[in-house]
């Protein structure tokens, strides 16, 4: 299998961007009982519940084809990674309690447990003081606003 993305394009999907060693991946594919896990999925994003969840609710949105991180999106994926954010927060809005508070943002290479673009979306507050810092700290948390500014100006 190939390693990498194949594609230019955000939204064309074939087998050459399923990553072989990616957890998400096969979570998407429906492995690792990705069937049972996945919330919602789209031709282009799948959401499932984080394993470690840092806040009652914390969902992941990740792209259907392998994209390894923040650090390996062009300007072209700009709608992509809007797509994932309003996915987000269409599934927490079904998910929370009404008038809940949302947080959606990246960890930035090299601070993320899996190699494969997720964006975190939670309902806070966090469940710990640390958890919260991990998911604020400028240097490793990157904000949907924030990386789609840095798309937008590549």
């Amino acid at each position: 299998m190939f390693c990498g993305r194949q594609s230019k394009s955000p939204y064309y999907v074939t087998s050459r961007d399923f990553k072989e060693d990616c957890v998400f991946c096969h979570i998407v594919q429906g492995g690792n009982g990705g069937k049972d896990r996945i919330l919602y999925k789209n031709e282009r994003v799948a959401v499932f519940e984080d394993i470690r969840p840092a806040a009652a609710t914390h969902l992941l949105v990740v792209p259907i084809h392998h994209i390894a991180n923040t650090d390996s999106l062009e300007t072209h994926d700009f709608e992509l990674v809007k797509e994932m954010h309003e996915v987000g927060e269409k599934v927490l809005l079904e998910h929370c309690r009404p008038g809940a508070k949302f947080k959606f943002g990246y960890h930035q290479p090299p601070y993320r447990s899996v190699d494969h673009l997720h964006l975190h979306c939670f309902e806070l507050p966090h469940s710990s003081l640390i958890k919260n810092l991990k998911y604020c700290i400028p240097s490793v948390w990157l904000s949907c606003d924030d990386l789609l500014k840095r798309l937008k100006n590549q």
